[in-house]
């Protein structure tokens, strides 16, 4: 569960946001801090499907952005263990929308990035630890040349 701000263009919505795997598919809620549920979705194989969203989530391009950002963020393309390539400092996902990431010493992902050479809709994750666990404890997640980000703090317990 983590604090969350996500912003596109002039709208920003804030609260808790809430990450869950059921089996091969993502459940994601951004709850606001009074209670109502702001943004309600599944990340499956086939895409993203909406169960309650803002009307301007809703657009094609921005559920795709959101599709390739949630993808990103939960790094869901590493099950595809033929398609993981190793590399020197990190590894490198080969496929549709291929993603590079980057390790630390203990082995944690400390950056991701999509790595599609002629797309515009580049995204860029990092991935801030203060413990040793491999759970990131801050999460910062922006586009190169879209105005929308995503910034996550862990809520500690």
């Amino acid at each position: 569960m983590y604090n969350s701000v996500f912003q596109y263009k002039d709208h920003s919505f804030s609260g808790l946001m809430v990450l869950k795997k059921q089996g091969a598919n993502y459940r994601v809620v951004l709850l606001s801090k009074l209670g109502p549920t702001i943004m309600d979705f599944l990340l499956t194989e086939n895409g993203l499907v909406y169960n309650m969203a803002p009307e301007v989530m809703k657009k094609k391009i921005v559920k795709k952005l959101m599709e390739q950002d949630f993808d990103l963020l939960v790094l869901r393309k590493l099950d595809e263990q033929q398609k993981v390539r190793k590399k020197a400092n990190g590894f490198k996902i080969k496929g549709k929308e291929a993603i590079k990431a980057r390790v630390d010493g203990q082995k944690r992902i400390i950056l991701a990035k999509t790595n599609s050479w002629f797309s515009i809709f580049k995204t860029k994750a990092v991935f801030y630890y203060t413990d040793d666990d491999a759970i990131p404890d801050e999460i910062c997640l922006s586009h190169r040349f879209v105005k929308m980000r995503v910034q996550m703090n862990l809520l500690k317990q």
